[in-house]
Order: structure tokens, then C-alpha cells, then sequence
């Protein structure tokens, strides 16, 4: 059965003790779990956490990168991530 918002604020505060309003990442994956979809999940959750710290949207971020990085050199790639991209 699928855990809504509420069930899983409730497991992270009671099972696994820790506060869900600490601003901490908790991670639930598929019935599957298998550790390449927590990966994958995780790098999701990392690029969007990454665009919002340094005030990108994500999806003009997106648009972007994939105009410019077939421009780059891989030693360039750098400068298209998130918390380096200007406008």
C-alpha cells in the first residue's frame, strides 16, 4: 500500500526518531528497493535542492543546458551546473 505525506511524517518522527521538520532529506523509494532507484531518486531530489539553493529554475536551467553543452568542451561542463549558471 502507498504511504501518503502524513504516514511518512509519521515514520520518520516515530521509527526512525528524528525530526521531519529538521530540513534533512528523507528518502523513500518503490516496493522494489533496489539501490539503482534510490540513486536515481536521490540525484532527482539532489539537482532540484541544488537549483533552489541558488535560486535557478529548474526548468529554464534545463532549456538552457541542452542548448549549450553539445557547445562545450568537457573541461567546460562546469560551468553549466546549477549553482554556476547566470543568465
Amino acid at each position: 500500500m502507498r504511504k501518503g505525506f502524513d504516514s511518512l511524517l509519521a515514520l520518520v518522527r516515530d521509527e526512525m526518531k528524528e525530526n521531519p521538520m529538521s530540513g534533512d532529506m528523507f528518502i523513500f523509494f518503490n516496493w522494489t528497493k533496489t539501490h539503482e532507484s534510490a540513486q536515481r531518486v536521490s540525484c532527482f531530489y539532489s539537482f532540484f535542492i541544488t537549483c533552489r539553493l541558488h535560486k535557478v529554475n529548474p526548468k529554464e536551467w534545463i532549456e538552457y543546458f541542452f542548448n549549450k553543452f553539445h557547445d562545450l568542451k568537457p573541461s567546460q561542463y562546469h560551468t553549466l551546473f546549477p549553482q554556476n549558471w547566470k543568465k
